[in-house]
């Protein structure tokens, strides 16, 4: 039996760096356009990397390999990154807000409500929301909301495809209205984030797709609605003054039990 000449390609790929263009490997350059695309492929022409970098807008950040390592996603590059998305969490915080993710997650369920399990990351220029794929964080997936420009599913026995705005593809195990759920509530993290960061007035009429800057896909309208800047829970609150508090209420807990251990008091 011989081997077509793709797949004679496909056994002599080579690796394009830690950080090569979208446009120069294999599986994006022959790709379906209408399908997802493969990422087993994709991972065997990017050097695995220990580093993750932010000062490009992040477009989707997926587990692979078990949920063991990952693929971050920008408007033209990737990176495959030898750690989990858990790492990646902790990464966009410490590099966007200097924040740590238990004073962060207790801050954000405070403005978006204590019953929210799903926290999104957010800063001053955009926002990711997660998709735990089972109990473990270190399996979610992050996405830009703002970068989602479709929503199909083909037929009811398929999973649904997002496709981000640089034609990137995949798999999102989510019915269209779990999604725009939790785009909404990214959309919110990332007004309340800038409006603790930025001291512009704004007009309480400003409806949040001008205030965020954010794209007029269909998908993205519908999940911010008739949404205003006045819309951000607790206008009066200020996001890095409740964070602080957190933290340091945190850090007083942690000492305590540490003490309390080697004490052997139960607390």
């Amino acid at each position: 039996m011989k081997t077509s000449a793709l797949s004679k390609e496909t056994l002599n790929l080579r690796k394009l760096g830690y950080e090569p263009q979208l446009d120069d490997l294999f599986a994006y350059q022959n790709r379906d356009k209408s399908k997802v695309i493969d990422l087993k492929m994709l991972c065997k022409q990017i050097s695995l990397s220990k580093n993750i970098y932010f000062n490009d807008m992040v477009y989707v950040a997926l587990p692979v390999a078990k949920a063991k390592r990952s693929l971050v996603v920008y408007k033209n590059k990737i990176r495959y990154v030898e750690r989990g998305t858990a790492f990646f969490r902790d990464r966009f915080l410490d590099h966007h807000l200097r924040m740590e993710w238990d004073a962060y997650r207790l801050t954000m369920r405070a403005f978006l409500g204590e019953t929210i399990k799903k926290i999104p990351l957010a800063c001053e220029n955009y926002s990711l929301v997660p998709f735990t794929l089972s109990d473990s964080i270190a399996n979610s997936l992050w996405i830009n909301p703002n970068c989602i420009e479709s929503f199909s599913q083909e037929s009811p026995s398929e999973l649904p495809i997002v496709g981000l705005k640089n034609g990137f593809k995949f798999y999102l195990d989510r019915k269209k209205k779990a999604v725009l759920d939790s785009m909404e509530r990214s959309f919110l993290a990332h007004g309340i984030l800038k409006r603790s960061l930025t001291k512009e007035l704004v007009s309480p009429e400003l409806n949040l797709l001008e205030y965020l800057d954010l794209e007029p896909f269909d998908i993205v309208r519908d999940a911010i609605g008739n949404k205003n800047f006045q819309h951000l829970p607790f206008y009066e609150k200020n996001f890095h003054r409740i964070y602080q508090l957190n933290h340091d209420q945190l850090i007083t807990q942690k000492t305590q039990e540490r003490i309390y251990k080697a004490l052997n008091i139960e607390a």
